[in-house]
């Protein structure tokens, strides 16, 4: 169920690319399918329009405005086009995943496809049960997808009256993808006996105000000519609306003084999200052409890429911790900055004689290892670089990496004829840096002995860029931390050094 799920968070929560096509769906025949699904505990219906959905223009957006990695999505991508295609040519127009509380926290919610005229259930059921869907049924007209005990219990249902259901789904004219709340009785119940008084960050009123005082909201997507995000809240009353209008507004102050404590500016978004009323209804409307939208999801994903890479770096710098403890297990000693020839002069980086440890030995079987880093034998190898050489965060040419050891002669990779000993690192191997990520304008070409000299003016600055708070370490002892900027720059020092008998006290 998490590919689905995934399928239609993708559609109802990214913004749409301009050429994402304007199939709305019909409110009233899409209430009418639903409605023998729904029981006294399903409360929200999502659903997207299947001949709309270009999923490599979604998954484009998706990254542009969350700020993960691309390749994070490759696998949802592809999971996500094979079934909208397969749905499709089964004769599919529509996906709906319904909601239940029955449902939550699991197996989570189920999935419905309409059987228009023409389209081949047996075939739309085979298709859901490919991706992961465990049972499937067929009811009025109806595939439903879910867990084996859901769709048992949809098998004997007792359908709860949602009349306010076509009026939500029709909210949004022209929405490609739409997800609607339209609470029972029975939700609005709870929601008032656990949740009586709303919290003081929400203006501290009764929970009658949002349990009884809203009717249902609906969130749609609409794609031309521009993308925009509607959201609209049907009230009770006039006066619901206002009240209703209130606690939002509370909302919005709040959100905005948490994302100050995590130095994001989203006071531009106060306006933008303070829903206008209209008699009895709510409404606001987002663009992706909204110059404060814009500003804060830069910023938030700038925030995110930051964090994602930071993580993803983090990892690497562990399996190259890693390795270089096999490295020693296996000859006694840290690799040296680099080989040397006879006369002294190093060949190839200690990054190469890693390799074999990184699962790169038929990579390390290339070099000739006899020969320098720029020999034409040699030198074709450099495109070659592995992933794990390579910093997320880095923007500079292919073959060149960030990852480079603090090269001094009490250093743990050290230039010489040998690498520190295990015994050598007096210092303690977790008060002992090994590698750290650096800049990119201090980026070396990943297959050349060079590293960075901790003698040079300034060292704090090549480690400083890609992550505004710090850099990133490993230690002797295989941990990677992260360390702040405001670390002293003899305690720096006394970090790279394996053997200078400082006290390091705390790093920040």
């Amino acid at each position: 169920m998490l590919r689905f799920f995934a399928f239609l968070c993708i559609g109802l929560s990214a913004a749409l690319p301009p050429n994402f096509a304007a199939a709305a769906i019909d409110p009233a025949t899409a209430a009418k399918q639903i409605a023998p699904f729904l029981d006294a505990q399903a409360f929200a219906v999502a659903g997207i329009e299947l001949s709309g959905l270009d999923v490599d223009d979604l998954s484009a957006k998706v990254v542009k405005w969350s700020g993960m990695p691309a390749n994070r999505l490759a696998d949802m991508r592809k999971a996500v086009r094979d079934m909208q295609a397969q749905l499709s040519k089964a004769g599919a127009r529509e996906v709906y995943m319904v909601f239940s509380l029955a449902d939550i926290p699991t197996p989570g919610p189920f999935v419905l496809v309409p059987v228009p005229a023409g389209a081949d259930a047996d075939a739309i059921s085979r298709v859901l049960e490919g991706f992961t869907t465990e049972s499937t049924l067929v009811k009025d007209g109806v595939v439903g997808g879910g867990h084996k005990s859901t769709i048992e219990r949809l098998r004997n249902l007792k359908p709860s009256p949602r009349p306010d259901l076509a009026a939500a789904l029709g909210a949004i004219p022209n929405a490609t993808a739409i997800a609607v709340l339209v609470p029972g009785a029975d939700q609005r119940r709870v929601f008032e006996e656990t949740l009586p008084k709303l919290p003081a960050e929400l203006g501290g009123g009764s929970g009658a105000i949002v349990s009884r005082g809203a009717k249902w909201a609906a969130f749609g997507i609409v794609a031309k000519p521009h993308v925009v995000v509607h959201a609209i809240v049907q009230s009770r009353d006039a006066e619901s609306a206002k009240e209703l209008q209130g606690v939002v507004v509370k909302g919005v102050e709040f959100v905005s003084k948490a994302g100050k404590e995590m130095d994001l500016d989203l006071r531009p978004l106060a306006s933008v999200l303070t829903p206008k009323i209209a008699g009895d209804r709510l409404s606001l409307s987002v663009s992706e052409d909204d110059e404060a939208v814009g500003k804060v999801i830069a910023g938030a994903a700038n925030r995110a890429r930051s964090a994602a890479g930071r993580s993803v770096s983090m990892n690497n710098l562990k399996q190259l911790a890693l390795a270089l403890h096999n490295y020693l297990d296996a000859n006694g000693s840290f690799p040296p900055t680099g080989n040397l020839d006879k006369n002294g002069k190093p060949l190839l980086s200690w990054r190469v004689h890693i390799l074999p440890y990184v699962d790169q030995d038929q990579l390390y079987k290339q070099f000739k290892l006899d020969e320098p880093w720029d020999s034409e034998h040699n030198k074709a190898l450099i495109e070659k670089m592995p992933k794990v050489f390579a910093s997320p965060a880095q923007q500079v040419d292919n073959g060149k990496t960030n990852y480079l050891a603090p090269m001094a002669k009490d250093t743990v990779i050290a230039p010489g004829e040998k690498g520190a000993r295990l015994a050598d690192v007096t210092d303690g191997t977790s008060n002992t840096i090994m590698i750290v990520e650096t800049n990119d304008d201090s980026a070396v070409i990943w297959t050349k002995p060079d590293d960075l000299d901790v003698k040079a003016p300034e060292v704090l600055k090549r480690m400083m860029g890609h992550y505004p708070e710090g850099f990133i370490a490993c230690f002797a002892d295989g941990s990677v931390r992260f360390i702040r900027k405001t670390i002293d720059p003899a305690q720096l020092k006394a970090l790279f050094t394996r053997n200078g008998g400082e006290v390091v006290g705390k790093i920040p």
